[in-house]
């Protein structure tokens, strides 16, 4: 992060370049809330931005003319809590450009937007309805596009007296005139991380022929109530009931869910470094799976929890992945636990202890969230020494470097192998030197590059890394250190 200090120091166009460092992977956000309760054939609204991982936009990549085309899946929880989510047999969803929106006026004009999505600019808008599908027996359209959806009945007991709670999933579809696109990225979905939102609850009323479209649903905008369910939320009765829930969903043979707290600062959300290293614990599974199979994983100062919990996900009786079962401790500072905590929650059907009818997974997966304050002796003798150590992000204060270096030397056995996903931001290139002789002082550090034929860990580095200027590194003990 540029935190005032210095950007005090900082010419406007130093400070700007190193804002425009962050410009590299796109997350869709919502802007409105959605409407909770949805009636069949009904087109409703969705406004979105465009955003990186410090909630900005850069004009430039998208003006003058520059297209986000956007897509949308409806998914249905199938446990008691969230994940996994699958895709739903019996519905679709249909889009469409919004109809044009002047917000200065607060006047939803009789005319379209030209495509459903983002068109120069980094807010955006479409109109979604949900159909019947066609079929029971194939996953919805969208679903293809990366959701790692799939159809099944495999719905736990609880869920199955609830009323079904449904998701929408938006993703881009197309790019044009986006510079982060490119021959080694053409995937929209490598550039802009999709968006799920929910849950929301259908009414269908299609059977009743002798329905009123004005019957068709309870909470329509008091201004011609049967037409104007695309209406903006602002424009709906105060006592409408709106959902506000956002999620981001990773794939494995089932999914992973993870709510992020924008609100709460530097943990509460997945930062670029998360997204690289996530990549290289997805390549590590497929070719280095004896690092984590049956191993004591800690995924250090996780934020959302996303590595450990994915992690978690690869180890079940459902994966293809190798890894086989083993520990998993996931640590925060005591006061941001309860997003991981949470985000455990909404995958409950890792965690063994926790009762479910998904007999599919397996009952082995240890996993845990330990508070850890870096240099506390006595919480890190709590998480346990790690086989593995996952950091990212993890330095954004000098003040704490000692203290960091010390709980890497805490959590450590002879054999243990740290990895570091480190982003520059605020730093001076002093700083960063300090920091690596500090680590010098007990560990071998690596740069890894995807280019190193000599070391027999560059395979684990993604393009994801020198896309978002993500640097990665290895700690290995010394045999010389005193652990």
């Amino acid at each position: 992060m540029v935190d005032s200090t210095s950007r005090d120091k900082l010419t406007d166009e130093e400070f700007r370049q190193k804002l425009e460092a962050h410009f590299a992977l796109y997350r869709l956000n919502l802007r409105s809330p959605l409407i909770t309760n949805i009636t069949v054939n009904q087109w409703y609204r969705a406004d979105l931005l465009l955003v990186n991982e410090v909630g900005l936009f850069r004009r430039a990549d998208i003006e003058p003319d520059g297209i986000v085309e956007i897509g949308c899946e409806i998914l249905q929880s199938r446990h008691s809590k969230m994940a996994p989510l699958e895709a739903d047999p019996e519905w679709k969803i249909e889009i469409r450009p919004a109809h044009t929106w002047n917000k200065r006026t607060n006047t939803l004009l009789n005319q379209f937007d030209e495509i459903p999505g983002f068109q120069a600019s980094g807010r955006g808008a479409l109109e979604y309805r949900l159909v019947k599908a066609q079929t029971k027996t194939k996953a919805l359209e969208g679903s293809g596009e990366g959701s790692g959806a799939k159809v099944t009945s495999n719905l736990d007991n609880a869920v199955q007296s609830q009323k079904p709670r449904h998701y929408l999933r938006f993703y881009p579809t197309k790019l044009d005139k986006f510079p982060q696109q490119n021959d080694k990225n053409p995937d929209p979905m490598d550039i802009i991380l999709p968006l799920v939102v929910g849950p929301l609850y259908v009414e269908d009323n299609s059977n009743n022929s002798n329905l009123s479209r004005k019957d068709t649903s309870s909470s329509l905008p008091s201004s011609s109530p049967s037409v104007n369910t695309y209406a903006p939320p602002e424009l709906w009765p105060d006592t409408t009931e709106m959902v506000y829930d956002t999620y981001r969903m990773f794939n494995t043979k089932n999914n992973v869910v993870i709510h992020e707290s924008w609100d709460s600062g530097i943990p509460g959300k997945i930062w670029d470094s998360a997204l690289v290293m996530l990549d290289v614990l997805k390549k590590m599974a497929a070719v280095k799976p004896e690092y984590l199979s049956s191993k004591h994983i800690v995924d250090l100062s996780a934020g959302t929890g996303l590595l450990g919990l994915y992690l978690a996900s690869l180890m079940t009786k459902e994966s293809d992945s190798q890894v086989k079962c083993g520990k998993i401790t996931i640590t925060e500072l005591d006061e941001a636990l309860a997003l991981i905590d949470k985000n455990v929650d909404l995958n409950q059907y890792l965690v063994p202890d926790q009762p479910n009818d998904i007999s599919s997974v397996t009952t082995t997966i240890r996993l845990a969230t330990k508070p850890l304050l870096w240099g506390n002796l006595e919480q890190a003798a709590e998480c346990g020494k790690a086989d593995v150590i996952l950091a990212s992000d993890v330095l954004y204060e000098s003040e704490f470097f000692e203290d960091l270096v010390k709980t890497f030397v805490d959590l450590s056995t002879s054999e243990t192998r740290i990895y570091i996903g480190y982003k520059r931001r605020g730093f001076e290139a002093a700083d960063e030197r300090r920091f690596w002789a500090l680590c010098g002082e007990h560990f071998d550090v690596s740069f890894l590059t995807a280019d190193n034929s000599q070391d027999t860990d560059s395979c684990l580095v993604p393009f994801s890394a020198l896309a978002t200027g993500v640097q990665l590194y290895r700690l290995t003990v010394k045999h010389t250190s005193l652990i």
